[in-house]
């Protein structure tokens, strides 16, 4: 019997040993750190623990809190975590809210003389703490203050908005810019263009170019037509030139004379537009498909 009690007693020693040694190394960690033993009371917290929460005094806490017992604890929703923690399990917490001002809080600051200010976000790790026999020692709580990045956050997000609701508004005023672009060059410039044309002799070579600037203007005025990039990334600049004539219905021999290049080097451009356009050798009528997807 006598030997029985005397391994206890160097077992409680060895125990004592390991919380001083826990303790030491706890009380230089950067974050707060609480320990709670077996039945779930708060046995240590560190200086940092103490400054989250505006702890003057350890006594008020250490040997005094228990998670299990205190009602306001218990509604504070961290309960279930530490439960977890107590079946053997590691629990992380992203990100809790410590409310300044409910009545939890309240209820907590005025029993145990909790001094902090203003709501604080934390992030919680809890683990157990095991003996050589596989048993739960203590359960151990790191926090880390995490209020400036959720406060960074947020104000990111009402950047955001912000700066969402400019690009509204700039889309607002460029739909605004295009409205009158088109009403001015419909009102003030194509009529004159239409009655220059009625003027002038088919099959001049200033005709052709002045029917091509009433197209573009068309073209530009038009909101229905939009830019597929797609062309300008595969085809080349004389390519793109020949691509707006066939979309306007011009023959090879009008493309020839008004880019003053031969028959043949046209003909060998609508090969290269098919091909680069996927439709070679496909029944396709080049003028209709580039009237459909072709550039502006």
């Amino acid at each position: 019997m006598d030997n029985i009690s005397k391994t206890l007693e160097e077992a409680k020693r060895g125990m004592g040993r390991t919380e001083e040694q826990l303790a030491g190394i706890l009380q230089q960690m950067p974050y707060p750190v609480e320990v709670l033993d077996r039945d779930g009371t708060v046995v240590m917290i560190n200086k940092a623990f103490q400054e989250l929460y505006g702890i003057a005094n350890q006594q008020t806490v250490v040997g005094c809190f228990n998670i299990f017992r205190e009602k306001n604890f218990r509604q504070s929703g961290l309960l279930p975590y530490f439960e977890k923690a107590y079946r053997g399990e590691t629990v992380f917490v992203p990100e809790y809210i410590i409310p300044h001002d409910n009545h939890i809080s309240t209820a907590l600051k005025k029993k145990y003389q909790f001094n902090s200010n203003g709501d604080i976000a934390i992030e919680i790790t809890i683990f157990p703490v095991f003996t050589h026999t596989g048993d739960i020692w203590r359960i151990v709580s790191i926090r880390k203050d995490i209020s400036q990045l959720i406060e960074h956050k947020k104000n990111l997000e009402q950047k955001n908005i912000a700066l969402k609701e400019i690009l509204t508004q700039i889309d607002y005023e460029k739909k605004g810019i295009r409205n009158r672009l088109k009403g001015d060059i419909e009102r003030m410039v194509l009529p004159y263009i239409t009655k220059l044309l009625e003027t002038m002799a088919r099959g001049s070579i200033q005709r052709t170019y002045l029917k091509l600037m009433r197209d573009n203007l068309l073209g530009i005025t038009s909101s229905l037509i939009q830019t597929n990039k797609d062309f300008y990334v595969n085809l080349s600049p004389r390519e793109m030139e020949v691509c707006h004539l066939i979309k306007a219905g011009l023959t090879n021999k009008e493309i020839a004379t008004t880019l003053s290049l031969s028959l043949l080097t046209v003909e060998k451009h609508r090969q290269h537009i098919r091909k680069k356009l996927g439709i070679t050798g496909e029944q396709v009528n080049l003028h209709s498909y580039l009237q459909q997807t072709g550039p502006t």
